[in-house]
């Protein structure tokens, strides 16, 4: 059977809209679990949550930390410089730092901790499905009526969506902490 691009186009068009499709019914299952959790009416784990927090997002602040504030300084140092000729009227420290405010508030920061926790999360969860899939705890938890999504994805997902908003105001202050520290 000979295949054409056009066909094999459409295939990977057809496997990502599976994929995407996949994607949304886990998120959908997230978001009832975690309805029926808050109701009263299913479990929400609050200790794997944290767990998943400490080990994901407090554990690698040293690293993280230095990340931060390193960008703070290399983007205050690649900024600050101005050639003599432009001959610029205002401060060219000023300029500088409402730039770097807005690329690093806006961009940068949340750009690099989310590749940075995305991956941590990613890892992490991938590890512990395949782990439970080998054993069969998967099997288990939905032989005793337990929710696989509610009880393995959900805390996952809610530790990396609290765990992105405190590093994230984290990084910012510790960026402006590098800037400052080239300026003054």
């Amino acid at each position: 059977m000979v295949t054409t691009q056009h066909g094999g186009a459409r295939l990977a068009l057809r496997r990502v809209a599976e994929e995407v499709g996949f994607g949304a019914t886990v998120l959908g299952d997230c978001a009832t679990e975690l309805v029926r959790g808050v109701q009263g009416r299913g479990a929400l784990r609050l200790r794997a949550v944290v767990a998943d927090v400490i080990d994901t997002g407090i554990r690698p602040l040293g690293t993280i930390s230095f990340l931060a504030f390193a960008v703070g300084l290399i983007l205050a140092a690649s900024t600050s410089w101005v050639p003599e000729w432009l001959a610029v009227p205002f401060h060219v420290d000023t300029l500088s730092m409402r730039f770097i405010g807005v690329v690093l508030v806006r961009e940068f920061t949340p750009l690099l901790l989310g590749l940075f926790v995305a991956s941590r999360f990613g890892v992490a969860l991938t590890a512990r499905l395949g782990t439970m899939t080998l054993t069969q705890a998967i099997d288990a938890l939905v032989v005793m009526g337990i929710s696989p999504i509610g009880f393995v994805v959900l805390p996952a997902l809610l530790a990396m969506l609290s765990t992105v908003l405190m590093l994230t105001v984290w990084c910012n202050v510790l960026s402006f902490a590098g800037i400052a520290a080239w300026f003054y």
